[in-house]
């Protein structure tokens, strides 16, 4: 099936309650539609966490799978990464995505905009079961779409190389 994957601490900065609602909903009205949803962190939140995705009968297919030293390996085998988050300062796992050059869904939140080009290197959706739901399907079954978006993020400028040629531009430059 599908792997999705949420990287992020078990607070409730990142929402994961709506990755639980989002794949009841993903669940209950896309039946053909077969994922795991794997979330990779920790935090005081998992138990009850836990406890609501069998209470809304979803713990067949979301997986806490606690903290990886190495979360690389689980971005390159996802078929899309989502952040559930309400609010991000820089978010490192979306960049970390766009480098991957992984399919990404998020929740729209102020700097998000900063990362992801809505339509263009992601989609944002709205924060809401149904349409981050009705976001992943779109992500997943609109394959121009997704074509253009994985186009879009092999053209990305991975990393800080140009913030970096900046820095050593005034660090050797002669000019003041």
């Amino acid at each position: 099936g599908i792997r999705i994957l949420s990287i992020g601490r078990l607070v409730e900065q990142k929402n994961f309650s709506l990755a639980i609602k989002t794949a009841q909903y993903l669940k209950d009205n896309f039946h053909q539609f077969n994922f795991k949803w794997f979330i990779i962190g920790k935090g005081p939140l998992l138990n009850a966490l836990k406890v609501e995705a069998k209470k809304e009968k979803v713990d067949d297919c979301i997986e806490f799978i606690g903290t990886r030293d190495n979360p690389y390996p689980y971005i390159k085998t996802a078929d899309l990464i989502v952040q559930t988050s309400i609010y991000e300062g820089k978010s490192i796992v979306l960049d970390e995505a766009k480098i991957l050059g992984k399919l990404i869904v998020s929740t729209d939140y102020p700097t998000v905009y900063d990362t992801i080009q809505n339509n263009v290197t992601g989609i944002i959706s709205p924060n809401s079961a149904i349409e981050l739901g009705r976001s992943i399907i779109k992500i997943l079954t609109d394959t121009d779409m997704a074509k253009k978006i994985l186009l879009n993020l092999k053209k990305y400028e991975n990393g800080n190389v140009s913030e970096l040629k900046k820095y050593l531009y005034v660090l050797f430059s002669e000019e003041i």
